[in-house]
């Protein structure tokens, strides 16, 4: 009789890594089908390091389709029972738990919870800066502390952390990757902000060509940039 054969969790991951590309085009019904089989074979792997990581990665993009449909306090709970199993499975200052971090402090910005992602995007800061982390993910992050300033009308923090994520972004992947347009586009709107409108307008105007052709003319953030420059 042959006995049952676990999956690898490199295939869980596979899973959770393809449910999170669904969720960064659209498609939320895919990713949570790919997350669900994800954490089903996941929670069938033995106890340990293993399954604690495996548990960790299929967590996270259910934890994404919540809070991209709104359901926030849903969201944050998935993102904290995924960083429960990370903690353990990859080490309390690993890339891994920081993108946890991350990924609640979005959650709780969303929710309005302004105070509660300052501290979670600050502890990301800290284990960024300890992992010597790859720029891409600095950024990421100085766009989100940039956004949460903006949000809370601190425009000068806003300008600055916004300005620091183009540098970072622009030097790792070049001005006219999509991801450094975006940080421009949010530049523009915090320069709006302060008064700045010349200024704003005319870095809108500059990239949203090329904003269109990578995103497409019904995008929302085409949308807004065309705002913007109007």
């Amino acid at each position: 009789m042959t006995g049952h054969v676990p999956v690898p969790a490199g295939r869980i991951f596979e899973l959770a890594d393809d449910a999170i590309d669904a969720a960064e085009g659209g498609d939320l019904d895919l990713c949570e089908r790919l997350a669900s089989q994800a954490l089903d074979l996941a929670e069938a792997l033995p106890g340990g390091a293993e399954r604690d990581r495996a548990m960790a990665q299929a967590l996270r993009p259910r934890g994404t389709a919540e809070r991209a449909r709104g359901r926030y306090a849903e969201a944050g709970a998935t993102f904290e029972r995924a960083r429960a199993f990370a903690l353990p499975g990859f080490g309390e200052e690993s890339l891994e738990v920081a993108e946890l971090l991350n990924d609640l402090g979005m959650t709780f910005k969303y929710a309005g919870r302004f105070a509660d992602a300052e501290h979670v995007y600050q502890e990301t800061r800290r284990i960024l800066e300890v992992i010597d982390a790859d720029p891409e993910d600095l950024a990421a992050l100085y766009h989100n502390l940039g956004g949460l300033a903006h949000i809370r009308r601190d425009f000068a923090a806003a300008e600055e952390l916004s300005r620091r994520a183009i540098e970072i972004r622009s030097s790792a992947l070049g001005p006219r990757h999509v991801a450094t347009l975006l940080d421009r586009s949010a530049h523009a709107a915090i320069l709006d902000g302060l008064g700045r409108h010349d200024e704003a307008e005319a870095s809108i105007r500059d990239i949203l060509g090329d904003l269109e052709a990578a995103l497409g003319a019904d995008h929302p953030e085409t949308a807004e940039a065309r705002r913007l420059a109007a």
